[in-house]
């Protein structure tokens, strides 16, 4: 057994809604690492299979997948989607972990409370509800997967 689990599985194939059924309907643990060490999240961030920004979307701001976890070679799923040359994948990481990071400032007394990457109406939340949509590197048309452009509720670059 090489700890590969099936919701591992369905992250490094694209298969978005099998990765909410496992982690949101069967709590599937969104940090179990195969014995490389390599977590749902690296795996989605390692192939270009399915939708891998919708993937990775979904295990970081829904599941709250830990974007910092490194494999057994000490490498995170940035470095994974970047040695891979997955551009678009790279870049949803890179504004996740800025904008996940980012302090938020003090709300003003008439500011509506502080959106968070749960919320339903967040740039940010994961799966078909939203999350960031980095286009595509090939073909023509708009960017973005045709399930992507069919959606429209992706934020453009």
């Amino acid at each position: 057994n090489n700890g590969f689990t099936p919701l591992a599985w369905a992250a490094r194939n694209g298969h978005t809604d099998v990765v909410h059924a496992l982690a949101g309907t069967h709590n599937a643990n969104v940090e179990a690492a195969d014995r490389g060490g390599m977590t749902p999240l690296m795996h989605a961030a390692f192939t270009m299979l399915g939708d891998s920004i919708d993937t990775v979307n979904a295990l970081v701001c829904t599941y709250n997948a830990n974007m910092e976890a490194v494999d057994s070679e000490g490498k995170t799923a940035l470095v994974h989607a970047t040695e891979q040359g997955h551009t678009d994948t790279a870049n949803a990481l890179r504004q996740l972990k800025e904008t996940l990071t980012a302090p938020s400032p003090s709300p003003s007394p008439s500011a509506p409370d502080q959106m968070t990457p749960n919320d339903p109406e967040s740039p940010f939340r994961g799966g078909r509800a939203g999350g960031f949509n980095m286009g595509s590197t090939g073909g023509g048309g708009t960017g973005g997967s045709q399930s992507e452009r069919r959606r429209g509720s992706r934020l453009r670059r």
